[in-house]
């Protein structure tokens, strides 16, 4: 097969959807609460625009090789959000918070569906966002880094579920995996919690590349 070079592409929302992005970030600061977004509407927009995000991504693979979305082939199901080559299935999340980057997993049950993929990949499009809308604050916001372009968490299946196993929970709904970019006092439950160790695998494109390489044997 031949060798597939994948490279951050440099991937950005329209500016259309920064700016509600943007809205939403201070309306939260401002107010603790957003009404830029309907019910479930920030949820799906997380959702395309991570998808698209990664579609972008795995362009060089589709040019020699299927990279469907699962959606056309099944509806509704946990575990694998792309196919790569019939074989390869990622999970793609998103995420568009400026403090931090997270989401969850079916907790203590290792077999569960939504576990049930090769790679994950979360899109951090929060990155992106003005992390400062009011100026300078003393909330640990300071040392968030504005992006030009999303940030990728690409990590290997085995490393989420022994991550999923640690039981780290911030509320009811499952095991958390989440990272905050800003400073959080030691001894709360969202720090000591927290994945330290995500941080290894943003923009880690060459574990998409390894497993494209591995369809061929």
């Amino acid at each position: 097969m031949t060798m597939i070079s994948i490279a951050n592409p440099l991937w950005r929302p329209s500016e259309a959807i920064v700016q509600r992005l943007n809205s939403a970030v201070l309306q939260e600061i401002g107010t603790g609460k957003s009404n830029e977004f309907g019910r479930n509407e920030r949820h799906h927009v997380s959702r395309t625009l991570a998808m698209d995000a990664t579609m972008a991504m795995l362009a060089p693979a589709a040019k020699i090789m299927p990279v469907v979305d699962a959606d056309e082939i099944r509806r509704n199901m946990p575990g694998y959000d792309i196919l790569v080559g019939d074989r390869l299935r990622v999970q793609v999340k998103g995420g568009t918070y400026v403090d931090s980057i997270g989401w969850a997993h079916t907790a203590n049950r290792p077999e569960a569906a939504d576990l049930n993929f090769d790679i994950e990949i979360a899109v951090d499009i929060g990155a992106i966002l003005d992390p400062r809308p009011l100026g300078r604050r003393r909330d640990g916001r300071e040392d968030i880094p504005m992006r030009r372009y999303v940030d990728f968490y690409i990590i290997p299946g085995d490393v989420v579920r022994a991550q999923v196993a640690k039981g780290a929970h911030v509320n009811g709904r499952g095991a958390h995996l989440y990272s905050y970019k800003k400073r959080m006092r030691p001894g709360t439950k969202e720090h000591d919690c927290q994945w330290f160790g995500m941080a290894e695998w943003r923009n880690r494109f060459d574990i998409v590349e390894d497993a494209l390489k591995a369809l061929s044997t």
